[in-house]
């Protein structure tokens, strides 16, 4: 849409995206997909941004449905932790997709899909292999108020004290905005805020970093030391632990004095340990949604 208006283009792609949506209710409250691959190997240089790389797309990475425009634009994504923690940011753009690419998508064909990849760090990132998944979640099913809280200490279990090591989240409209604050108790306990200790950061190199998996980040992350600014953090939370009838996604909205978490937010079900975040612009907290089969 330029300048306010709807083109027939906007009006096919609406449509689409409301028809998608209908769709992938029928599977559930989350759909998940397997890493998708880059194409080839890519140099990402420091605090860099690189554009037009391919993501090879094929039929099995995404939900089972027809494809289209409006339907990708209903999917979420999320880059592996490893190179999130990494410094690693990968941006998808539906609208860069031509009819003949979903087409081929359609029909079974793996397709180069062109993303843009960010580098939070300031050191030269080396990538190759399986880099990002697609996610969906229905935000209507989202836990709230009383299911959110039966949730806690069966379906979700968080270390700490309530108050101190987490609190429940509610939606903050201002003070202006009388018509919605009648709606009080919809708009408390929402979601899950948990406080961060800013842990780790990668130290400047001129050397290439090359992160495969989980196991090669302790030699790579070194802790923040006293006085050190920083625009990219490591974060950690106190330890959770999500049963396997339960997923969580971190809220990438700006918050905290416009502070945001990168586009690594899923969390699977089963998880267990202490959350590590990535984000930029200074974070003290994240809110974690909650999303039940």
């Amino acid at each position: 849409m330029e300048n306010g208006i709807f083109k027939n283009e906007d009006l096919t792609n609406l449509r689409q995206y409301q028809i998608a949506i209908e769709q992938l209710k029928n599977i559930g409250n989350f759909w998940i997909g397997p890493d998708i691959k880059l194409e080839g190997k890519r140099l990402v240089p420091p605090l860099g941004l690189i554009r037009d790389v391919n993501i090879i797309i094929k039929k099995e990475d995404l939900p089972k449905m027809e494809i289209s425009r409006g339907a990708l634009g209903s999917l979420s994504w999320s880059v592996r932790s490893c190179l999130a923690q990494s410094g690693i940011e990968i941006k998808f753009h539906r609208d860069t997709l031509s009819d003949e690419m979903i087409k081929n998508i359609n029909d079974g064909m793996g397709v180069p899909v062109p993303v843009s990849i960010e580098n939070h760090t300031n050191r030269p990132i080396e990538l190759e292999g399986e880099v990002v998944r697609f996610f969906w979640v229905n935000d209507t099913n989202r836990l709230r108020q009383g299911e959110l809280r039966e949730a806690l200490g069966s379906e979700l279990i968080i270390e700490g004290e309530e108050g101190k090591d987490w609190s429940f989240g509610d939606v903050d409209l201002g003070e202006k905005n009388v018509i919605d604050k009648a709606y009080d108790d919809q708009l408390k306990d929402v979601c899950i805020k948990l406080p961060l200790k800013e842990r780790f950061y990668i130290p400047p190199s001129t050397e290439s970093l090359i992160v495969k998996s989980k196991k090669d980040l302790p030699s790579v992350l070194k802790e923040i030391p006293d006085g050190l600014k920083l625009d990219f953090k490591i974060g950690e939370t106190t330890k959770v632990k999500l049963s396997a009838n339960i997923i969580a996604v971190i809220n990438m909205g700006a918050y905290d004095d416009s502070g945001r978490h990168i586009r690594s937010p899923l969390i699977d079900s089963g998880f267990e340990g202490n959350i590590r975040t990535e984000t930029v612009s200074g974070l003290n907290y994240i809110e974690l949604f909650l999303y039940k089969k």
